[in-house]
């Protein structure tokens, strides 16, 4: 199987498909079960044309997760004056932060706003 083209569309439809099969109880623990891996294979190729695996789609789930939890550390830590206004047509903000006299700024996906 060729590699995916994780664009913004991409990761906003499978986000969202995720979002859904969470709020329908189809993850009873930290991943999802086998009905939510099947409806959102089937939703994500009627969507994009794309057919998704399992293993793809566990694989995104998981990376998503782990930039989920960087993004929450990042903004726990944040200490400036938060959102920046940032570029609204690409869809990132930055966080920043001051501290010590100097500022540091993180691209983030909107999408985690």
């Amino acid at each position: 199987m060729a590699a995916i083209n994780w664009n913004d569309d991409n990761i906003r439809i499978i986000t969202e498909l995720f979002a859904d099969q969470v709020h329908r109880g189809n993850r009873p623990n930290s991943h999802l079960n086998n009905v939510a891996y099947e409806e959102i294979s089937q939703r994500f190729k009627d969507k994009t044309g794309i057919e998704l695996k399992k293993t793809k789609i566990k694989n995104k789930w998981d990376k998503l997760k782990n930039e989920y939890v960087i993004w929450k550390k990042l903004l726990l830590k944040q200490t400036g004056d938060g959102w920046e206004g940032g570029n609204h047509q690409s869809g990132r903000r930055m966080v920043e932060e001051g501290q010590s006299g100097f500022k540091s700024k993180v691209f983030v996906k909107a999408r985690y706003s």
